[in-house]
């Protein structure tokens, strides 16, 4: 088991070929994808790599991500901290053709180039597992209050305005 940095570049068929493990705590500052949708670039993420050979051949990827780090609530603009964890399970493969062979328990990886970065993988997964609209719970949200106190405004009622019509309603009943 290799425990430290995550390797930039790696041969994932000698990596599974081994059946390598790999542990790493990745500072975001490293994805800059990340980076783009999150509120500080100091936090760190766990990565745990387990490359294999399934019993079809297949170079198989099975992965964890975990972490605690902070967005911007939709509600109130503030940051909200969320704990974040990825599992998945990746087949390689090196052309689309093969990606629809892949059976459907796993998930085809496309790896045109060898050596392969796997910060990129990392940050692939990671910005898949993040919630599209991370929000504080209710309670604990500023942005609550704004539409509870927007929901009690009341709404002015405007003036009723005469009828245009109603001039030839009057004429119609003096028939």
């Amino acid at each position: 088991m290799s425990t430290g940095a995550l390797p930039n570049r790696a041969d994932l068929r000698k990596l599974a070929t081994q059946n390598a493990n790999v542990s790493a705590r990745v500072k975001l500052s490293a994805l800059p994808r990340v980076v783009q949708v999150v509120e500080s670039e100091e936090a760190e993420i766990d990565v745990e790599l387990a490359f294999r050979r399934d019993e079809q051949g297949l170079y198989v990827i099975d992965g964890e991500i975990t972490g605690r780090l902070a967005m911007v609530c939709q509600r109130c603009l503030d940051a909200v901290t969320l704990d974040v964890k990825s599992d998945f399970n990746l087949a390689v493969v090196w052309d689309d053709e093969a990606a629809k062979q892949v059976p459907t328990y796993l998930e085809p990886l496309v790896a045109s180039a060898e050596p392969f970065d796997l910060h990129v993988l990392v940050e692939d997964e990671l910005l898949l597992s993040l919630p599209f609209s991370p929000y504080h719970d209710e309670k604990d949200c500023h942005g609550g209050e704004y539409q509870q106190q927007q929901s009690t405004v009341v709404e002015p009622v405007a003036p009723k305005r005469e009828n245009p019509f109603a001039v030839l309603d009057q004429l119609k009943r003096k028939d």
